[in-house]
């Protein structure tokens, strides 16, 4: 493994960020997928992001931090630019005079093949983490799309 230089660094924090991270009702297969990601990226594949996993009695998961795996799914967008906004709405992010939902973040994931991307993903925010014990369900495997299957298989 390669020492990262400052330059280095400055070169990741500034460039433009062309990927997303998702990991819950974004992913495909689920209902935001077709209302917001449907048409607007190039490629999709699966990937993964150190974390911890909650599934939030509101019927969608969010992620903290921690050491943990949590996996999801990489998109390539087309328009970041149009993509953010729709997004940032979404997940009740910087609304104006309201508290966030979530804080959209760039943070290292990494693909199938081990490949570090820089994305966008929304993160529960830190000064929010008492609530989750009491609104949300840890998982501890990390992957919301099983927790949902074996949810959906438990009550029938």
């Amino acid at each position: 493994m390669t020492k990262r230089t400052m330059k280095d660094m400055r070169k990741t924090a500034n460039r433009e960020i062309k990927h997303i991270f998702v990991y819950g009702t974004l992913m495909q297969g689920f209902p935001n997928h077709e209302l917001f990601l449907a048409g607007q990226y190039l490629e999709r594949r699966p990937g993964y992001i150190k974390g911890r996993l909650y599934h939030l009695n509101y019927g969608f998961p969010a992620i903290t931090d921690g050491n943990g795996e949590v996996k999801g799914e990489i998109y390539l967008v087309k328009n970041m630019e149009k993509l953010l906004p729709a997004l940032d709405y979404l997940e009740d992010y910087n609304q104006p005079g309201q508290e966030d939902l979530y804080k959209r973040e760039k943070r290292e994931t990494r693909d199938a093949k081990g490949n570090i991307i820089l994305c966008y993903v929304y993160i529960w925010p830190r000064d929010r983490l008492a609530e989750l014990d009491k609104i949300g369900t840890h998982i501890a495997h990390g992957d919301w799309a099983k927790f949902m299957e074996e949810s959906q298989n438990a009550t029938g």
